[in-house]
């Protein structure tokens, strides 16, 4: 949605997130699963929402050290992941959105990122980008100008999606919030 009473479930979420990473993490142990920490925040999300308001996400926790990336997608565009010579989707542990349904299952994905991989998350803001005779960006147009950035820096990554779309859209009405990150793995030694 939009407006005051969107950005406000939002944030609710965005602080129930943070607030359950903490409190589900032992004193000296690894932090709870992806899933776990969706499930719980979803089912706080379903209380008092009698205007079945949602959000999506897809939530991640890189270990820098290993590469290894555990992560949970509840109804979010799935993010992609770059290295140098190819552009694949982030396709696994899919789940509902989040504030609709209390009993909502979510599951646990994991991918290893090797060094100078990179993760590109978006929201839908950029592939339903109209143009002014309502074409929509999309997702091929998306992966051409990532398959084109390939390599590059993350914030050339990002500066070239969003001028490409800039360029698409023309004189438009934005419609929907364009929102994206870009996420390398560096090496280690390097940091």
């Amino acid at each position: 949605g939009k407006g005051m009473p969107a950005a406000l479930f939002m944030a609710r979420a965005k602080s129930l997130i943070r607030i359950a990473t903490e409190l589900m993490r032992p004193r000296h142990g690894a932090s709870a699963k992806p899933s776990e920490i969706i499930g719980l925040v979803n089912r706080e999300l379903c209380q008092d929402n009698g205007n079945m308001m949602f959000v999506t996400l897809f939530f991640a926790m890189l270990a820098p050290a290993t590469g290894e990336l555990s992560f949970c997608n509840a109804g979010h565009n799935a993010p992609y992941r770059l290295d140098g010579n190819s552009l694949t989707a982030i396709d696994g542990a899919k789940g509902i959105i989040l504030g609709v349904k209390p009993d909502a299952v979510y599951d646990t994905g994991q991918i290893s990122l090797a060094t100078g991989e990179m993760v590109y998350l978006f929201t839908d803001g950029i592939t339903e980008a109209s143009n002014a005779i309502d074409e929509l960006f999309g997702e091929a147009r998306l992966e051409a100008v990532l398959r084109g950035a390939a390599g590059r820096p993350s914030a050339e990554i990002v500066s070239s999606v969003t001028e490409a779309v800039k360029s698409f859209v023309g004189t438009a009405l934005p419609s929907d919030d364009i929102t994206m990150i870009a996420v390398r793995r560096l090496d280690p030694s390097a940091v």
